[in-house]
């Protein structure tokens, strides 16, 4: 999350969307007093308490509306950025994989392991710390597949997978934000938004490339498309997204 007083304009950082990458590529043109929260650089800048608020890297924009106030709000530019929500989803899925991968030879992850398949009653305890803790990871522990992972019951509880709506419209359902970046055209709009911001720098993919798309077809089983297509019908509806690339 980004609130940039020095040029007036808020970029609201949804999970999984090249949040990082424009981070990156806006905050060596900021000004020590702006906000930023979750970039490369935080200790940079001086946040003059906007965490005491309750903000942090993935705030949404009614949450920051809230702390800001409506008058600083309505006078400063306020974009984001959306992706597929299946394919958003899917990214979300293999980052959690590779988290599990990068730690399963760890003690803990021995212990958590052996939790798969057993009774609840009998089961140990998720040990109370990161990545462990995320519902997200539980979700996928306790999955034998990408179909049963989206049925967890722990993902009512994971930030990550939530419909982009939630994260940019108010409880009306009217967007909060002048501008949305879907991730598929970031490359191509990147210059246009920078010019808009006040912001020259090119934009460098940190994590993973907004290009890349998944073979649907290797994650989707029966019923899996009806059920997601449902769990997300106001993102493809307000961001207009229709079909998915097979």
């Amino acid at each position: 999350m980004i609130i940039c007083h020095s040029r007036q304009f808020i970029f609201v950082h949804i999970h999984k969307f090249a949040g990082t990458s424009i981070s990156a590529a806006i905050e060596p043109s900021l000004s020590r007093n702006d906000v930023v929260l979750g970039g490369m650089n935080d200790d940079q800048f001086n946040h003059g308490g906007i965490q005491s608020l309750g903000l942090h890297k993935h705030s949404t924009a009614q949450e920051i509306r809230n702390a800001l106030g409506a008058e600083t709000w309505d006078s400063y530019f306020k974009f984001s950025t959306v992706r597929h929500p299946i394919h958003r989803l899917i990214s979300f899925y293999e980052f959690i994989r590779r988290v599990h991968d990068q730690n399963r030879s760890s003690s803990i992850f021995t212990a958590l392991s052996e939790k798969v398949g057993m009774p609840s009653k009998t089961a140990p305890a998720y040990p109370d710390e990161e990545p462990w803790t995320w519902p997200g990871m539980k979700a996928h522990l306790e999955s034998g597949d990408f179909s049963e992972f989206i049925r967890s019951n722990h993902l009512k509880q994971e930030q990550g997978i939530n419909p982009q709506t939630r994260a940019l419209t108010d409880g009306h359902g009217d967007l909060l934000v002048n501008h949305v970046v879907k991730v598929e055209q970031l490359e191509s709009e990147w210059s246009n938004l920078g010019t808009r911001i006040g912001v020259s720098a090119e934009l460098n993919f940190a994590n993973e490339s907004p290009r890349q798309f998944y073979n649907v077809r290797d994650y989707l089983q029966d019923g899996d498309l009806e059920y997601l297509k449902s769990f997300y019908a106001d993102d493809f509806t307000l961001f207009e997204y229709s079909g998915l690339r097979f």
